[in-house]
């Protein structure tokens, strides 16, 4: 719920986001493309990234029983540089899950 607006003005992105913004699909194209995803699957995501929210894939991957949701509270967008500690421990978390056949 958190608008990063003001974190954004006078930011110039140039031409790979905007180019970025026509090629993703929109939400329903998305969830749709989620749901076709019969994998196990691990979505970490950092609870300070504001650039890509992750109130946005909660309610994209809310009903997906393949999906495995983690939400580290002290990292943003790229968690797996930031902390990798606690991303790799999640990972192995996870791993060792599939391994185990819980999936």
């Amino acid at each position: 719920t958190y608008d990063s607006t003001p974190l954004w003005e006078g930011v110039e992105t140039g031409p790979a986001f905007g180019r970025l913004a026509e090629l993703l699909p929109a939400r329903d194209q998305m969830k749709t493309i989620l749901e076709g995803i019969e994998a196990p699957t691990l979505l970490v995501l950092g609870k300070l990234d504001y650039g890509v929210p992750h109130v946005t894939w909660e309610e994209l991957i809310a009903d997906l029983s393949s999906w495995t949701y983690v939400l580290l509270p002290a990292d943003s967008h790229n968690p797996q540089t930031e902390a990798p500690e606690r991303f790799d421990r999640e990972l192995l978390r996870w791993m060792g899950k599939l391994s185990d056949g819980v999936f």
